[in-house]
């Protein structure tokens, strides 16, 4: 009997070291994990953020609309460039969207009687008084305007700044700045 267990033993053994081998010999068909460089990497991936048409026609209010503190302050800070970054070479005469992530920073709700208006530079096509994204104090938006680049090489700039009900602007500024290079 003991010889028996002995070489049960050594058969369970023999059977481990084969099933290893073989778990062994797969792995190596395996091509190495190896971090993928920076360059080659996609964009994380970013939400979609809801807001309205920034060409839609500026009107006195309406239903659904939040309500308005009384006496309260515009203010609207700059959060950072969502697209096109400043000095981006274009071709020229080309369709595109510069996108801007603000914050309703003060203590109105901005709604239909709030604009976004050119200060200064070029309007790039765009029109140069357009109705600011509606926004509920203490939240952020995305502040988008459709451009087209001039047909002529240079570069361009356009300054624009938000306004509220009564025509007074307020808060930080946002630009665009792009270089028109022929292919």
């Amino acid at each position: 009997m003991r010889a028996e267990r002995v070489m049960r033993a050594r058969y369970l053994r023999a059977v481990q070291a084969a099933l290893a081998a073989l778990l062994l010999a797969g792995c190596a068909s395996l091509p190495p994990a190896r971090p993928v460089p920076t360059e080659q990497q996609g964009a994380p991936f970013k939400a979609p953020t809801l807001y309205a048409s920034p060409t839609a026609p500026l009107n006195t209010g309406g239903a659904g609309e939040p309500t308005q503190v009384a006496n309260c302050t515009n203010n609207l800070e700059f959060i950072e460039d969502l697209s096109i970054p400043d000095g981006t070479q274009l071709a020229p005469s080309r369709e595109i969207v510069k996108e801007w992530k603000v914050r309703n920073s003060g203590t109105c709700n901005w709604n239909a009687d709030y604009s976004v208006r050119l200060i200064s530079g070029d309007a790039l096509g765009a029109q140069p008084l357009l109705a600011l994204v509606p926004a509920r104090y203490g939240t952020e938006a995305v502040v988008s305007i459709a451009f087209t680049t001039p047909s002529e090489p240079g570069r361009y700039s356009a300054t624009w700044r938000a306004h509220g009900p009564d025509g007074k602007p307020f808060g930080e500024w946002f630009t665009i700045e792009i270089a028109v290079i022929t292919p």
